[in-house]
């Protein structure tokens, strides 16, 4: 017969009581862990990161303290910056401002006029004429006229003129050439015509800086002029050159 001193004991039988100190410390042990879980559980959110199959979103600033190495596409729509080497060997998209400290180095070519702040394009002009008259007044001759690229509103034009005439006439007048820019004429320069040397030659040149051009041609010429007048030679002849550097 088995009574009750002679039955094995059952567990539940014996409740599980205090052990004091030791339970509290394993207690608070706990409660540490699981708040240190919900303080980390979520710090790549709260810095606006984002993980998506295959990829990582960053949401806000991004500032990268050492190198950067981005072999697929990258698309970044706020500020970036880097203090170290950036490799970007994928398509890059930056919609917000770029920040570079070092040396930016790029392939030649790869980024053309309209993609710049201050795009340059080049005109020129050559022009000449002959068989003309000269008086007391100052008339424009071999007129050349250099179109206004779409998009430029500044210019910085140099012109060189020269003028030959021969003395039709008794008198000995001084021939005088200036080289004009939009009608504004530069230096005159002189020379004198006399019995004993019938012809002369005089070169004169100028430059100027253009603002505000928006369509339009640039004109050039050589403005002549003579204290006696000089008529209609065949040889007489003048030459207008101009080069003119466009800027936006």
């Amino acid at each position: 017969m088995i009574d009750a001193w002679s039955r094995e004991p059952q567990p539940q039988e014996f409740r599980r009581g205090s052990t004091g100190g030791f339970d509290d410390l394993l207690d608070v042990i706990r409660k540490q862990g699981d708040r240190l879980r919900d303080s980390t559980k979520n710090l790549l959110g709260s810095a606006g990161i984002r993980l998506k199959p295959g990829r990582m979103v960053v949401e806000q600033s991004l500032d990268v303290e050492g190198d950067l190495t981005a072999t697929g596409s990258t698309t970044i729509g706020g500020r970036l910056d880097v203090t170290g080497n950036a490799r970007f060997s994928g398509d890059t998209t930056i919609g917000g401002n770029a920040a570079i400290t070092g040396t930016l180095s790029l392939p030649a070519g790869i980024i053309g006029n309209d993609a710049l702040a201050t795009p340059i394009e080049m005109g020129a002009a050559n022009a000449s004429q002959t068989g003309f008259a000269l008086s007391g007044t100052s008339t424009p001759l071999a007129v050349g006229v250099i179109p206004i690229p779409a998009g430029f509103s500044r210019a910085t034009v140099h012109t060189f003129s020269t003028m030959s005439v021969i003395l039709d006439t008794t008198s000995t007048p001084v021939a005088y050439l200036a080289a004009a820019i939009d009608g504004v004429s530069g230096l005159e320069q002189w020379g004198l015509l006399m019995t004993s040397s019938p012809t002369v030659t005089i070169a004169a040149s100028s430059v100027r800086e253009l603002g505000g051009l928006n369509g339009g041609a640039i004109t050039v010429s050589c403005m002549a002029r003579a204290t006696a007048a000089i008529g209609v030679t065949a040889a007489n002849s003048a030459n207008t050159t101009a080069t003119v550097t466009f800027r936006r």
